[in-house]
């Protein structure tokens, strides 16, 4: 406990009953009973001997065990070792011990499962999902992916009690171990070093992956359905594809518009869902990009301009996330906003449009257009800003308008365009670059556009959830009109059919198995043992995935949320993961430093918008930077370094 000693570590399979790890630490003192009381310390006469023997491991295995059966728990286990036998002196629940549901453990001695927080991965963050909004994103996912994502516990990506996992094991079954490691490696490094110390073909899925029989037939007419959208966007008239993508988007604008509470819940969520379909349909826009990005780099090869090359990534039309960044920094901007005393003041003076008429033009587009996003926005549940206008003031004071990236965003674009195209005319390739970095230009922000409309079909159901739970509090049968977002949708119809329908005991129901931890992890198996890559440490800077290029430093700011504290001009934002709700943060910061995700998540994507340096798949960096730590990232390398602690 001292540190004086670095002692024996055994690692028991305690269902198989036998030793399958051993290390002997260096013993060179130790600490001895005198016969008239008291301890002496001395040398050890044999320092590299195993201090127990392997028979005496498995004695005390079985003791350690006999002490978790006794309890239900994994037990942190005290003993001694004398006169010939073992002494139990203190056996306690294991402080660290995360509780991972007992519907997705396998029995010991079974084949392991293995799971990735997929909304961690993808999402961007880890808090639980409503009972409904669990339900409605599992059932697109599922039906976008073509019956290759199945949420049922013995499917691909089960969903329960609020967290939706990708199983890797039964995904390997699916589409093979190469396909599926080389999918989840592109999302995020840290999966790359876990899965590489991990031996997948030891642990086979077991039985059939469940709701996956018509993959292969979906899978083959979703992809004849996309060749011609593909090749339109490969070889075809962008501007023409961007005119059918802003026309269908319009349309689904508006039948989101008329979604309405009439006829069965079920119905109105069916509706929904398929109009959250009709929204990924933009092949044609995004094949474009894709193309015209990778002519890009080919030009370029080996030329080692990747600054430039992702600075192509900034300032693109189309891209709603990156539009909502420049609307909030104008208001921000606004005279009429930063003469606003409070948050109080300015909910006052937008209900009561006191704004100058400047302002309020901004204000009126936001609300339009932006004011269904927010925290989480991907459930239903989550409260929408035009329900609490005090969250767009939230987001808006926290801005830095002096010294912000939205005001370099344009310049950093045209110096590196310059760059390219003086490259180009020497290689005899203007021509080529200019057509494709406008076709890039044009189209390649559109791959942000789907999720924006599915939000905004999100928050019409949620509105009307509302309605109906409203009308419920009205009747008694609900505390408050929220509680509708525990209910499934079938309950929500037996609900709306059975007034003798016990709303709140189905609620207590579904919730039962939620979890309050907030410690969730990123990779776990089936037997419950969490997997954390080792931080790779190379001549004392922090080795981890290059995001976004560039090099910057500045002193260190640490959020575990959105808005948590300010964050000032200047300075490295070290966060776990994020989404869309932290735009306005990015555009503070001189760096961006996260555990988790790669360049196909948000934060990855914002970064290069902005031409911000950013490194992530850096898990544990939190517990290490503290806030005021002076830190160099370098986003072009991928590596992170401490000069200075605070």
């Amino acid at each position: 406990m001292s540190g004086i000693v670095s002692p024996d570590t055994y690692l028991v399979d305690a269902v198989e009953g036998k030793i399958i790890d051993k290390k002997i630490g260096d013993k060179k003192i130790g600490l001895w009973l005198k016969k008239d009381g008291g301890i002496e310390e001395r040398d050890n006469e044999s320092p590299g001997d195993q201090a127990l023997s392997d028979g005496r491991i498995m004695e005390l295995s079985k003791l350690i065990k006999d002490c978790e059966e006794h309890y239900g728990l994994p037990m942190d286990t005290e003993w001694s070792f004398a006169s010939g036998k073992f002494f139990l002196l203190q056996s306690r629940p294991i402080t660290t011990y995360f509780p991972f549901f007992k519907e997705l453990l396998t029995e010991p001695g079974k084949s392991k499962r293995f799971y990735i927080d997929i909304m961690a991965m993808t999402q961007g963050f880890y808090e639980p999902m409503s009972v409904l909004g669990l339900e409605l994103w599992a059932n697109m996912l599922d039906d976008l992916k073509m019956h290759m994502m199945t949420p049922q516990i013995n499917g691909s990506v089960p969903i329960i009690y609020g967290k939706e996992y990708l199983s890797i094991t039964a995904f390997q079954k699916l589409i093979g171990k190469k396909r599926a490691l080389a999918f989840i490696n592109g999302y995020d490094g840290n999966l790359k070093k876990i899965f590489e110390e991990i031996d997948l073909d030891q642990h086979p899925f077991e039985g059939e992956v469940e709701g996956t029989s018509t993959y292969k037939r979906s899978m083959l007419k979703g992809l004849l359905k996309m060749i011609p959208g593909a090749v339109r966007g490969s070889i075809g008239d962008y501007e023409k594809g961007i005119r059918q993508y802003n026309e269908m988007a319009s349309e689904i604008v508006r039948e989101t518009k008329a979604l309405s509470n009439k006829g069965d819940f079920s119905e109105l969520s069916r509706r929904g869902l398929a109009i959250m379909k009709r929204a990924m349909g933009t092949a044609a826009v995004i094949f474009s990009g894709m193309m015209s990005k990778r002519a890009i780099e080919k030009i370029f090869e080996g030329d080692d301009l990747e600054k430039e090359l992702s600075a192509m990534d900034m300032d693109l039309d189309g891209n709603p996330t990156s539009e909502m960044g420049h609307l909030i920094f104008a208001m921000a901007c606004h005279k009429g906003f930063k003469q606003t005393k409070s948050r109080e003041d300015f909910v006052d003076k937008a209900h009561l449009r006191k704004f100058p008429d400047s302002f309020l033009v901004l204000y009126d587009e936001f609300m339009e257009k932006f004011s269904a996003r927010g925290f989480n926005e991907i459930d239903v549940a989550s409260k929408r800003i035009y329900e609490d206008l005090a969250m767009l003031y939230d987001r808006l004071i926290e801005i830095n308008t002096e010294d912000n990236q939205v005001l370099k965003v344009k310049d950093k674009r045209k110096k590196a365009y310059d760059k390219l195209l003086s490259v180009a005319k020497q290689k005899g390739k203007e021509k080529k670059f200019v057509d494709a970095a406008a076709r890039l230009k044009a189209t390649f922000g559109y791959r942000e556009h789907p999720k924006y409309l599915i939000v905004l079909a999100l928050a019409k159901i949620h509105d009307i959830c509302l309605e109906i739970g409203n009308e419920w509090v009205k009747e008694g049968r609900l505390d408050q009109a929220y509680d509708i977002f525990d209910l499934k949708s079938e309950e929500i119809d037996m609900g709306q059919k059975d007034k003798s329908f016990d709303l709140r005991r189905a609620k207590e129901k579904n919730r039962s198995g939620y979890l309050t931890t907030k410690k969730w992890p990123l990779v776990i198996d089936s037997r419950g043992e969490i997997y954390k890559p080792k931080l790779e440490v190379e001549d004392g800077d922090f080795v981890g995935d290059a995001i976004a290029p560039g090099k910057a430093v500045g002193r260190a700011k640490v959020l575990h949320s959105p808005y948590e504290k300010p964050i000032e001009s200047g300075e490295v934002l070290v966060v776990r993961a994020t989404e869309p709700s932290w735009t306005p943060i990015f555009t503070n910061a001189v760096a961006v430093v996260m555990e988790i995700g790669g360049p196909l998540q948000h934060g990855g994507i914002i970064a290069r918008e902005y031409g911000i340096p950013c490194v992530s798949g850096l898990m544990g960096i939190m517990d290490i930077i503290e806030d005021g730590d002076l830190v160099e990232v370098d986003g072009s390398n991928g590596k992170v370094r401490i000069i200075e602690k605070f």
